[in-house]
């Protein structure tokens, strides 16, 4: 998948998205297999995700990461998903306000370390997920990819 995609092929997904449509802002955000955009619209912000499909080399099943997103979300610590665009392999989901947390911002800032701990029961508490990610088969499987 290129870097970032062309800005027409990003406003063709927009206005495939009812609630993108009316997007007034659209902030790339990076990623290594998918391509995620930060849509402001009047009413509220998403985040767009844009999935290279080859990435199921890698082990990444997008049918079950769509099902366990929903299911963060179910548990409490997860965002919501809005829309979705399977054919184009586009996931909305809502925007969290938030920050990237770092080693240094917990040893910084050790009251974070039990917010993620009480974060981690919850998910552990919600619905099981599909699935499973065992990187010792993961690796296995990279081995005999590559």
């Amino acid at each position: 998948m290129n870097a970032v995609m062309t800005e027409s092929r990003v406003s063709e997904l927009l206005m495939q998205i009812p609630v993108l449509a009316g997007a007034t802002r659209v902030t790339p955000l990076g990623g290594l297999t998918n391509r995620n955009y930060r849509i402001d619209t009047s009413m509220s912000r998403y985040v767009m995700r844009v999935s290279n499909p080859e990435t199921s080399l890698l082990g990444i099943n997008r049918h079950y990461e769509r099902i366990n997103t929903e299911r963060a979300c179910r548990a409490g610590v997860g965002a919501a998903i809005v829309d979705a665009l399977p054919q184009e392999n586009v996931l909305v989901m809502s925007w969290i306000e938030a920050r990237t947390l770092h080693a240094e911002n917990l040893r910084e800032e050790p009251e974070l370390l039990p917010r993620i701990a009480d974060s981690l029961r919850m998910l552990h508490a919600g619905p099981k997920f599909e699935g499973e990610f065992y990187f010792p088969t993961v690796r296995k499987n990279y081995l005999n990819t590559v």
